[in-house]
């Protein structure tokens, strides 16, 4: 790696701006497991370079099951799709979180702990960082994406980030061995997976996939597996290639003079602003966790107090037609990035939840309502957000003469509702519309708080 690559790389922790996404090829210690037996009949030795968490579970499944010939017992997504045609879903789960369990951890996690991310993307179903940041004085927080469920938000860690250095955010987006069904193990799993992240069925949470989604991130991928073709789909499904920086790759990618690690590389390189590294993952952690040292970086974080929260900005509840969700999506990212904490169905409802039991609390819950005029909302004759409206101004009955609630804005050129006619409404179609949406709300909160 050059010099200008490391450079960069400090750069990015410096700022804040380095996601780290930990791979399934992380190496880990050497397990005194049974070798697993090949299509020929012959024991399959172990490992002669380091061996990874998953090859090592996979040559233990593989142990136990009847081998076809073209099966590679090191590959867990193989050999986990032919463990649960045999003996069932529920055999897999059971012998993956009891592997994980009696696991050693890795040994590049302690190296890692000592570095400042404030965000990790875990596809290790293990806790073996979140142990090693604890062990640094840390307190992560660790969330997991449950492809088969319904997503809950997450931990609120402070105004406008998801993790700081102080408490970094791991977030295993394979699954953990705490939730079992969250698990990506076998090949059905990656489909269904994939399956869920491009239908947002469910979705990452929203804070999660604007992080995501921030340009000026870069992305640090360690053990990754970047020769598998749904890995890469991953990657695209993340938006790496919409960085603004480069991000880096560092495992055992291969002979680079073969034609499909030249093709890997080259996409990687030009299709996602990846470059890649071929090289040994352990010794790398050990030289990032001393160059980031001797720059200083995470020093600062060790004996400071931790910083308070910042003060919740007023509640705005946004009622929209469904026609107009681009609008209320526009709207509500708006009013988080100012400061305010805007509910809006698509973020504050999950599957399962009862509509008629959740909007109802929530509208009881807010300081504002925010209601999106336009001509689709002219023609609702039979909606639940005329309902929302109706209970919108019950509740502003009950509001002092002179404190607002209820503040329709105007997204086209509809007709206004008569039921809002009594009140001022906001054109959103000007550069300045959020913005003087913003100045209305603050100017009412200000007034609130002199007459309290």
């Amino acid at each position: 790696m050059r010099e200008k690559d490391w450079r960069t790389l400090l750069h990015t922790l410096r700022q804040g701006n380095c996601i780290l996404v930990l791979g399934p090829e992380i190496p880990c210690p050497r397990l005194d497991e049974t070798p697993a037996v090949g299509p020929d009949g012959k024991a399959v030795p172990f490992f002669q370079e380091e061996p990874t968490l998953p090859a090592t579970l996979a040559m233990s499944l593989a142990a136990e099951a009847t081998f076809t010939q073209s099966l590679d017992p090191r590959d867990l997504a193989q050999v986990a799709e032919l463990y649960s045609m045999q003996f069932g879903r529920n055999d897999l789960e059971a012998e993956v979180v009891s592997f994980y369990r009696r696991a050693p951890a890795s040994a590049v996690y302690a190296d890692l702990a000592k570095v400042p991310f404030n965000l990790v993307i875990s596809l290790a179903h293990d806790s073996g960082l979140a142990d090693a940041l604890r062990q640094e004085g840390k307190e992560p927080v660790a969330e997991v994406f449950d492809f088969r469920g319904d997503q809950k938000d997450m931990v609120g860690l402070g105004r406008g980030d998801v993790g700081t250095a102080r408490s970094p955010l791991v977030y295993y987006l394979y699954g953990h061995v705490d939730v079992p069904r969250s698990l990506v193990i076998s090949e059905s799993d990656t489909l269904d997976f994939l399956s869920a992240v491009m239908a947002k069925s469910p979705d990452l949470p929203g804070d999660l996939r604007s992080h995501l989604r921030d340009p000026n991130k870069s992305f640090l991928l360690l053990g990754f597996g970047l020769a598998r073709w749904y890995l890469r789909i991953l990657l695209h499904l993340l938006k790496v290639n919409k960085k603004e920086s480069r991000s880096f790759a560092f495992e055992h990618i291969g002979n680079p003079e073969t034609p499909f690690v030249k093709q890997t590389i080259l996409f990687l390189r030009k299709g996602l602003k990846v470059e890649s590294h071929d090289v040994d993952v352990t010794a790398f952690c050990g030289e990032l966790r001393r160059r980031a040292e001797e720059a200083g970086l995470g020093t600062e974080i060790e004996h400071a107090p931790r910083p308070a929260a910042p003060p919740m900005g007023p509640k705005v509840f946004i009622s929209y037609a469904s026609e107009d969700e681009a609008h209320a999506r526009k709207l509500y990212e708006a009013l988080k990035a100012d400061g305010f904490d805007p509910w809006y169905d698509k973020e504050g409802l999950r599957g399962g939840d009862r509509w008629g039991d959740v909007i109802p609390d929530a509208l009881e819950r807010v300081d504002y309502v925010v209601v999106v005029q336009s001509r689709a909302l002219g023609e609702k004759t039979f909606s639940y957000v005329n309902k929302e409206i109706d209970m919108a101004l019950q509740r502003q009955q009950l509001a002092r003469r002179g404190i607002r609630f209820i503040i329709p804005v105007r997204v086209d050129d509809g007709p206004l509702l008569d039921d809002l006619k009594h009140l001022q409404t906001l054109d959103l179609r000007g550069a300045e519309g959020t913005r003087e949406l913003a100045s209305v709300i603050t100017r009412d909160q200000q007034r609130r708080k002199r007459r309290d």
